[in-house]
């Protein structure tokens, strides 16, 4: 027996001392080890770790594009063509440890066929004729415009062969399309129906009264986090990001590791325009964001780097062709737009629109700390935007249109807090010349609008919209609006606009609870198209004029991807330098969030939390000292239920910051959520004592004294929450709550409509405005608040009880029976609100034996509550039956000794 283990012990030891040795060949090397550990293995005899990960990379690979992996070239003016090919790909031997932490083994998958197939699609695109010489000069095409793409990575295709064309055809007529409408898209960023009222006090804005009198307007309802380029990619895809793929202004580029803004081949889905090419429709778009580089198109597109491309130094050096590779489709459409673009010193005379005094030597120096400065660049390139709009629409008119103008967001954030009345701690002098910059801006934004009307005809709808709102007023935070860390994005309000004016559109109707994610379905109705069946809104019916839905049926299609594919990721292009300096100096990208961070929080915000677990431990894997991602990961944790987890985190980001103000903040929410109110009081404290003008510690201090029964103080912390943060909507919320509880319900209306114009389109904020209402006896408006609330999330379960609670005062008891039905079948809490209020309908239709059991279900889930025992008693005494009604009188006043009604009721009963 000692033989046999001695012989395995040997053996063991062998197969150690083998898997340790490893020969590398000529023409090969392999790759050991992680991050900065990685080690190169070239041709020799090398001593590893046993069983350490290795990775081998032949020096000369070869790739067989044929068969099933042949590739598909879908294009619009030549519809798909299939070809196959062969390709050799040579590594750089001196950059093999570069490719493996970029791409690991996938460089080929990864980088080299997408840009393969990119620069396929591209000369099939333009040069296809069939002919047999044909896959010859694709060949030499492709492979010259390849390897300049590749050179920089350390890649290099060494030869490259188009073989065959498998099929040709067109796919355009696999997609039904109905008789329908052009539309022209205007979008105007953080647009917000609250600051045109308020700019209308004092200004002339008659196009946009025009449109919302003439047409159907309302809010969007946005979706987070509130960054521009992810949200306006979402309202032309109808996806959310984690499909469509653009999640910040920056992004990490693939190929190098830079830090770039966002281009049109990071998006992974169809966009609009794809959409109407695989249609047979045209299409036109203007600046819209991250269409660079310029996508083929039945049409044009003027890509979003237009405006920046003339800082590119090769446009500097005179080399403008070399410099507008990517800038437009069709490639010489530059030629045509590039006297229209303006620089900033061509709108210095436009700066005194927006900025009162001297404005004294601007210079040519782009200086993003200098309000001046970055006005003059917002400015050029909206008038760049504009003049182009002006030339290209209506000379081609195209089915769709498109065109968007940040002006009316950047010109907010330089300028916002000087608005009438300026934010406490404003330069005097500085109010005085910027006072009046927001006004400017809507002005401008009426004169574009106006300009847009008189060139439209009677086929077409106009769509204005923005990506979410812009805070305003009393809603305005303490945080710088500009310069900062990420905090521009704390000054964009969830609420944007939308309106619709022209044929077929309901005049001066309201839309109600409409999204972002509504726009791309709406659109797709109103041209005919079918909606993609992977988009999550709805079209928007209720914008149209009903004679003309009639018989319009919404279709649906799953073929649009089929027509799309993903460009090169790695790109960055001409004016990127000039784009990021732009939005340095708005305050978007100064030490913001990565895309992958973005990722999280917008799976957290969507209550998706199980993935924004996943994507908070990407974010740790690369990165474990980072304390926001950890206190995110415990946020997280908490809401899937593992409280333990979510605490263990925060202690791991307190031990290393005992001052971690998010952290402490963060265990102040979960001990007030699981309602333990001293622990919640002392983690909110210690979050005041690091942060005292910090309006979320005072929330959570506010709530931790509602827990431990202290509503006064409670009261007097909600105050400084709303002083310290104005636009907290749940800390108004919670004031109309506790306002109404003591009989003040004027101060609850006002809490209540502050909490809707921070907040409207949250279920939450519509109920608390409901109750306001009810209390002032505007029943009407109070049902409507709570059906909106409902409609919203059909399983916001107080809704139904708010709305049951009115009808059953109208003596509406069937429709009581309805909603409270349908809470009942979702409803998870509040059963003894329900059970009582349904109790209370059936007993008005006389059905004395189905309210008795509905009162009785409603104790059985909470025990103490005594509406419905008082219900019982009521009961009980309409049927003569005294002695349970004392019964449950003698209940009522051991749960509740001062309650006068129960004490008068058992006297007249009798004892």
């Amino acid at each position: 027996m000692k033989r046999i283990l001695l012989l395995v012990l040997i053996a063991a030891a062998a197969v150690l001392t083998l898997s340790s040795v490893k020969i590398v060949g000529e023409g090969e090397v392999y790759v050991t080890g992680s991050g900065g550990g990685r080690r190169l293995l070239s041709s020799g005899i090398h001593f590893t770790r046993p069983f350490s990960d290795i990775r081998k990379y032949d020096l000369s690979e070869m790739h067989d594009l044929s068969g099933a992996g042949a590739l598909r070239l879908n294009t619009v003016t030549r519809g798909e063509v299939v070809v196959e090919a062969r390709v050799e790909v040579k590594l750089d031997p001196a950059r093999v440890l570069e490719i493996d932490a970029a791409y690991g083994e996938d460089s080929f998958s990864r980088v080299v066929l997408p840009l393969i197939e990119r620069e396929a699609r591209a000369f099939v695109a333009e040069h296809y004729d069939g002919s047999p010489q044909f896959l010859a000069s694709l060949s030499a095409a492709v492979s010259d415009n390849v390897n300049s793409g590749l050179g920089p990575l350390g890649l290099d295709v060494a030869s490259l062969e188009f073989a065959s064309i498998l099929r040709e055809g067109d796919i355009s007529d696999r997609i039904d399309r109905a008789e329908g409408l052009k539309v022209f898209i205007l979008g105007f960023d953080a647009l917000d129906w609250l600051v045109y009222e308020e700019v209308a006090r004092t200004h002339q804005l008659p196009n946009l009264k025009r449109v919302r009198d003439g047409g159907a307007w309302g809010d969007l309802l946005s979706i987070e986090p509130l960054i521009s380029p992810l949200i306006w990619t979402t309202m032309v895809t109808g996806v959310t990001p984690d499909l469509h793929g653009i999640m910040d202004f920056l992004v990490e580029s693939p190929g190098t590791g830079e830090e770039v803004p966002v281009t049109s081949w990071m998006r992974r889905v169809p966009a609009l325009w794809n959409m109407c090419a695989a249609s047979g429709l045209s299409s036109g778009f203007i600046g819209w964001f991250a269409s660079f580089p310029a996508e083929e198109v039945d049409g044009f597109v003027v890509s979003d780097r237009v405006a920046y491309h003339m800082f590119d130094p090769a446009w500097q050096r005179g080399e403008r062709d070399e410099s507008a590779a990517g800038l437009t489709f069709p490639p010489d459409l530059h030629r045509e737009i590039a006297g229209l673009v303006a620089s900033p010193e061509d709108v210095t005379d436009m700066v005194p629109l927006y900025v009162d005094g001297a404005i004294g030597d601007l210079g040519g120096t782009f200086d993003p700390s200098d309000p001046i400065s970055s006005l003059r660049l917002i400015i050029s390139a909206y008038r760049s935007y504009e003049d182009i709009m002006k030339k290209v629409y209506p000379a081609r008119r195209p089915d769709l249109f498109g065109v968007y103008f940040e002006f009316t967001d950047s010109v907010c954030h330089l300028f916002m807090r000087y608005m009438d009345p300026a934010m406490p701690g404003t330069d005097a002098e500085d109010t005085r010349r910027y006072g009046h910059g927001v006004h400017a801006a809507y002005v401008e934004a009426d004169r574009i609008l106006g300009e847009v009307l008189e060139m439209l005809d009677d086929s077409t709808v106009l769509v204005v919209m923005s990506d979410h709102g812009f805070k305003s007023g009393a809603m305005r935070p303490l945080t710088d609006s500009r310069i900062g860390h990420g905090q521009a994005i704390e000054w964009h309000r969830v609420i944007g606009s939308i309106a619709f004016y022209g044929p077929e559109i309901r005049r001066g109707h309201r839309i109600e609870d409409a999204t972002v994610m509504d726009v791309a379905p709406t659109i797709l109705y109103m041209l005919g198209l079918p909606v993609d069946k992977k988009m999550d809104g709805r079209v928007l019916e209720g914008a149209f004029a009903g004679d003309w839905l009639a018989g319009r049926e919404i279709a649906y299609t799953s073929l649009y991807d089929s027509v799309f594919v993903q460009g090169d990721p790695t790109v960055s292009g001409g004016g990127s330098e000039a784009l990021k300096q732009k939005l340095v100096s708005l305050g978007y990208v100064s030490g913001g969030e990565t895309s992958t961070i973005n990722l999280a929080s917008f799976y957290h915000k969507n209550r998706r939390f199980r993935e924004a677990i996943t994507t908070w431990k990407e974010v740790l894997e690369n990165d474990p000292g980072n304390l926001g991602a950890r206190i995110g990961l415990a946020n997280a944790y908490y809401e899937v239920g593992r409280e333990d987890s979510a605490v263990m985190h925060l202690e791991q980001v307190l031990e290393a910051e005992p001052d971690n103000h998010r952290a402490l903040i963060s265990l102040a929410t979960i001990h007030v959520k699981s309602g333990r109110g001293a622990e919640a009081l002392e983690a909110s404290e210690r979050a005041i004592h690091v942060k005292p003008d910090d309006g979320g510690s005072h929330f959570n201090k506010a709530m931790a004294l509602e827990i431990l029964g202290r509503t006064d103080e409670a009261v007097r912390e909600y105050r400084e929450t709303v002083r310290f943060a104005p636009d907290h909507a749940e800390a108004h919320a919670n004031l109309v709550q506790i306002y109404l509880a003591y009989g003040r319900k004027d101060e609850a209306l006002v809490a209540a409509e502050k909490a809707m114009g921070l907040a409207s389109g949250q279920p939450e904020m519509h109920y608390v405005y409901g109750q306001a209402l009810d209390a002032h006896g505007r029943l009407e408006d109070a049902l409507h608040q709570y059906h909106l609330a409902a409609r919203i999330d059909t399983a916001f379960t107080p809704a139904y009880i708010g709305a049951s609670s009115i009808m059953l005062r109208q003596g509406k008891t069937d429709s009581v029976l309805v909603l409270t039905g349908a809470a009942l079948r979702g409803a998870t809490q509040y059963l003894d609100y329900i059970y009582t209020l349904r109790g209370s309908a059936h007993l008005n239709k006389g059905m004395s034996a189905e309210a008795e059991s509905d009162f009785r279900s409603a104790l059985e889930f909470n025990r103490a509550y005594t509406p419905a025992r008082m219900s019982l008693v009521r009961l009980y005494l309409s049927r003569g039956r005294n002695a349970e009604a004392r019964q449950e009188l003698e209940i009522i006043l051991t749960i509740d000794p001062t309650n006068a009604e129960a004490r008068n009721l058992l006297d007249r009963v009798g004892r």
